[in-house]
């Protein structure tokens, strides 16, 4: 299973800074095994293609930290996955997110995109329910932790819209890199939900 955090704002900055911030949360017990509560450690690395582009070139690489609980009897892990990528997507959460943003308002045919139209399409179908989805969950999430989300304040439309509105009601401020998606990936894995778009 993946934990989303924010590990840099993209790929120069994650390659730079990564293994420094995943040091401070395991020295700060932010990353604490599910069963015994200790920290996590860093096991091993596996590299992940990152697309920004069409073409071969337009590709980056990065290392994805596997971490596990030494302590523990029960084999389990997690991968860290910087908040500029999605749960198995090739592309960035920001292409991926700029599609769902422009599909509120273009044809599919219409929206400037890398991707194929296809897989464009894809994205609005299966993101776009998520994000539904993900709304609701975040509504629970917030006021299991003190923070009731009226409806009214709430102007429906379109699932990325909401999505925006129900973020900014957020109880407290989490640092990430400028995704919405990514942000409530965050929310999502922080309650142990493990339930992301």
């Amino acid at each position: 299973m993946s934990i989303i955090m924010f590990l840099g704002r993209d790929v120069k900055e994650y390659k730079e800074k990564s293994l420094e911030i995943i040091a401070n949360a395991i020295e700060n017990r932010a990353l604490l095994c599910e069963f015994k509560s200790t920290p996590m450690q860093i096991h091993m690395h596996y590299p992940r293609g990152v697309k920004r582009g069409a073409g071969k070139a337009d590709r980056d690489k990065i290392e994805v930290y596997f971490v596990i609980c030494k302590a523990c009897d029960v084999a389990h892990g997690h991968a860290l996955l910087p908040d500029f990528l999605l749960p198995y997507k090739q592309y960035g959460a920001d292409e991926v997110e700029s599609v769902i943003i422009d599909s509120a308002t273009q044809a599919v045919s219409a929206i400037d995109t890398e991707a194929s139209e296809s897989t464009a399409r894809r994205w609005i179908k299966q993101v776009g329910g998520r994000v539904v989805r993900a709304v609701s969950v975040l509504k629970a999430i917030f006021m299991e932790i003190g923070r009731a989300i009226a409806e009214t304040r709430i102007a429906p439309g379109h699932c990325y819209g909401e999505l925006e509105q129900v973020l900014e009601m957020a109880p407290c401020k989490l640092r990430y890199g400028g995704n919405k998606l990514g942000l409530a990936n965050m929310w999502l894995g922080r309650q142990s939900r493990r339930e992301y778009i």
